[in-house]
């Protein structure tokens, strides 16, 4: 495995600790699902650079894992994007607060969003270079 996706491996799993210890209370659901999402994300890597573990026989299996990382990451974490101000809410003054869901002016959350596909290439590319090996 190169080292630049190690690094990414031990980023995820450093996100995932750090995502349970800011919102445990969110749920008995909430740590079980987390860590299962970065697992996934790591063992997709594994996968991919057949480290510890081989690939599945079936690409069913890589896809279904994709599928329930973009569903937690998405859906789950939610609460977690902040809010585009309008003219019913204002920015945010205050420092950022995991409490409460921080508003922000629509360029703030479009940088914010490219910086998440940014961040989140490395795993797209593997993923997609994982299934591709199936064929």
């Amino acid at each position: 495995m190169p080292f630049w996706a190690i690094c990414y491996c031990v980023v995820i799993v450093f996100s995932a600790f750090f995502a349970i210890y800011a919102f445990y209370k969110r749920g008995l659901y909430y740590v079980p699902g987390q860590l299962l999402s970065s697992l996934f994300s790591v063992m997709m890597f594994m996968y991919y650079y057949d480290v510890f573990f081989h690939k599945p026989d079936s690409v069913i299996v890589i896809l279904f894992m994709f599928l329930y990382i973009l569903y937690w990451e998405c859906w789950e974490n939610r609460n977690l994007f902040p809010l585009v101000e309008n003219k019913k809410v204002d920015i945010s003054k205050s420092t950022f607060d995991l409490t409460k869901r921080p508003v922000v002016s629509g360029n703030m959350f479009m940088a914010m969003v490219a910086v998440i596909i940014i961040i989140s290439l490395p795993l797209i590319y593997t993923v997609i270079r994982l299934i591709i090996s199936y064929y």
